[in-house]
């Protein structure tokens, strides 16, 4: 079946009217003389809201939006289609449809496609490796919390910039051997209370929770994890792989740890 027959066959079984019949056409026509991307995706989505109204089956659709650029019905011929008066199918053949442009056209968009598909995965890979990087644990700080807290804390005269600077200098992603008081356990995230006063101070999160499932509150621990976030009045400063270093340690172990130099 050629090009006109089947647009004759699709256009009898759903009734197509005239004029949508010429504005598919037309903007077939349209489209094969566009050059730019954008305005070709407006004129097939225009063609896509023409047929629409008429509830196709999918392959004619399908059928329909692959010939309807080499079919050329005018005000002059329409008499001639709708009689079934196909004998001279030139007279109904684009004369601007070139398949070999469709073809190269379509490997142009096929190619760059596939570029931006590259484009894009590159970009999340970096990202993802920037993300990951940023968890890298850079280093080991040997400061007791009330030391940190005096540079980076609540009670820090540093300006918040210059506590920010500070803390991404000399704490974020790095180890750090904390003791306290037990405040709160939730799940696999363990908080205490590292000045003895007020409430938690860091909130550290374990990988294995069973780890710290027996800790009761109120146990003086010692803990070794990784520094993430910084914290101040109303937030507590926050890490992750936390490791119990000791448990149950005895007020003068714990201060020794809290003023060490």
């Amino acid at each position: 079946m050629t090009n006109i027959e089947s647009f004759k066959r699709i256009c009898d079984k759903y009734k197509i009217a005239d004029s949508d019949i010429l504005s598919i056409s037309e903007i077939g026509q349209k489209l094969n003389n566009s050059k730019k991307f954008l305005q070709k995706e407006k004129l097939r989505s225009q063609f896509r809201t023409v047929i629409s109204q008429y509830s196709m089956e999918t392959t004619d659709s399908v059928t329909l939006g692959i010939i309807f650029q080499k079919i050329n019905i005018t005000k002059e011929n329409i008499d001639l289609f709708k009689q079934g008066d196909l004998s001279n199918e030139k007279l109904f053949e684009s004369p601007s449809f070139n398949l070999e442009n469709e073809k190269k056209e379509s490997k142009n968009l096929l190619r760059n496609i596939v570029i931006v598909f590259i484009l894009v995965s590159v970009a999340f890979f970096f990202l993802f490796r920037s993300c990951a990087a940023s968890d890298e644990i850079t280093g080991t700080s040997d400061k007791s919390y009330l030391q940190m807290a005096m540079e980076v804390g609540c009670t820090s005269s540093n300006s918040d910039d210059k506590k920010e600077d500070i803390f991404k200098e000399q704490y974020e992603n790095k180890w750090m051997t904390f003791v306290g008081v037990v405040e709160g356990i939730d799940g696999d995230v363990l908080s205490i209370n590292c000045d003895i006063q007020g409430i938690s101070d860091v909130r550290i999160e374990f990988d294995d929770e069973k780890s710290i499932y027996e800790i009761k509150k109120g146990t003086l621990i010692k803990v070794k994890f990784a520094m993430r976030k910084i914290g101040g009045c109303i937030e507590s400063f926050q890490g992750d792989k936390g490791e119990i270093v000791q448990k149950d340690l005895s007020m003068s172990e714990m201060q020794n740890e809290m003023f060490k130099k």
